[in-house]
């Protein structure tokens, strides 16, 4: 009698364990994501030529000094005109260009694809929530996007992945290689920021950095592709 009791309060708390671990990750520690909410950096692209430019972005720290950044928030080469018949994408001739992270100074390392990787010495920490691995996400999965949109202090959005990987469209120009998508869309200033899931430990990781809307959906680069550019970069 004495042992069935003994191990059915061992069962109880096995339960309930997993209850409780279960309902921690329906709930995302807010402890946790601040860091994380304060650790996203702004770059700024200060640009002369035919063209001036003066625009601003998302960045995360890398670590080492590293600020990985996106090319189209980034580059004064091409730039988007505006007309009444319509918005194009245009060369520009740049003169001169400056980039700064938050105030200080950054140094282009290079571009690949919509990938763009600094360097500034200031922000020597690495993104307080670690990377993940790309290849572990699913559809369904549920995703947290701090955003940016129209410059506001990070805005949270709970979401989940759309689609993992999907054949792109007759044309699409590898704007759809070593993406996911997610919901909820991105809005207008969000490019850059960064995409965390939760592992079945409960840990949280950085699985994609939110690059366009498309449709109706956000999609982001996925975190393998991202680390293996970046390397690939610093040579």
């Amino acid at each position: 009698m004495k042992k069935c009791l003994i191990i059915s309060m061992v069962v109880a708390l096995v339960l309930t364990g997993c209850l409780m671990g279960s309902y921690a990750r329906t709930q995302w520690d807010l402890l946790l994501v601040q860091p994380a909410i304060d650790g996203i950096l702004k770059i700024r692209t200060i640009a002369t030529g035919e063209y001036d430019i003066d625009q601003s972005g998302a960045a995360v720290p890398l670590g080492e000094g590293y600020i990985l950044a996106l090319t189209h928030c980034t580059n004064p080469d091409k730039v988007l005109l505006r007309t009444m018949f319509g918005t194009f994408n245009v060369e520009n001739k740049v003169e001169s260009v400056e980039y700064t992270v938050n105030g200080k100074e950054a140094v282009l390392v290079g571009r690949k694809g919509d990938l763009s990787l600094f360097r500034c010495p200031y922000f020597m920490d690495p993104y307080s929530i670690p990377w993940g691995d790309s290849d572990d996400i699913r559809p369904g999965d549920r995703i947290l996007s701090i955003g940016t949109t129209y410059g506001l202090p990070p805005l949270l959005a709970d979401g989940i992945i759309a689609a993992v990987d999907f054949i792109p469209p007759e044309g699409a120009d590898g704007l759809y290689e070593n993406r996911f998508l997610f919901y909820p869309n991105p809005g207008p200033g969000d490019s850059g920021t960064p995409i965390i899931s939760v592992d079945s430990w409960g840990e949280y990781r950085v699985v994609g950095i939110t690059d366009r809307l498309i449709g109706k959906l956000g999609s982001a680069i996925k975190s393998n592709y991202i680390l293996e550019t970046v390397e690939s970069l610093k040579v």
